[in-house]
């Protein structure tokens, strides 16, 4: 083999070595989105502890994605933790402004706290960003409902069944 071969050969040795070995690609290392999908499986799981550490350590790794942000302040407000779930629905926010589930989380924690106006508010602003939102647009209905504005209820379930089925 000439010379020329065996150092292609070795560049390509090199290459994938040096790939192998670069944080979070590392075989056998965990990278921020394998946190960040084992958290949400963990949330929708009910295991609220397990997905906020996980979503934590995602945060370690990568501190600029927003939808982690989202993911453990979900966690966090369905376990009763509702300023640390706006303060992470805040960074996230700051990180991605059209991210829509920011709006519907803040919707909804205004709604558990009564504040049926600033929720629908909310919840519209989530629908400007995604008119295809069905949780925004079923929560957005509910707000309405609770308000005793039934037309307005029926007309966002109504295009939420809609989206649904499409």
């Amino acid at each position: 083999m000439k010379s020329s071969g065996k150092r292609q050969i070795f560049l390509i040795l090199l290459a994938t070595l040096s790939a192998l070995t670069l944080p979070g690609v590392a075989f056998g290392q965990q990278t921020a989105q394998d946190f960040l999908n084992r958290g949400f499986n963990k949330a929708r799981n009910g295991d609220l502890d397990g997905a906020i550490a996980d979503c934590s350590k995602a945060i370690e790794l990568d501190p600029k994605d927003a939808k982690t942000y989202v993911t453990r302040g979900g966690a966090k407000s369905a376990k009763g933790d509702k300023d640390g779930a706006i303060a992470d629905f805040s960074k996230a926010n700051e990180l991605d402004p059209q991210l829509a589930d920011f709006y519907n989380h803040i919707g909804a924690i205004k709604r558990d706290k009564g504040k049926l106006d600033d929720a629908i508010t909310y919840f519209s602003i989530a629908i400007e960003v995604n008119a295809n939102y069905v949780d925004a647009y079923k929560n957005r209905g509910d707000a309405k409902k609770a308000k005793g504005d039934q037309a307005g209820a029926d007309a966002d379930f109504a295009q939420a069944l809609k989206l649904k089925k499409h």
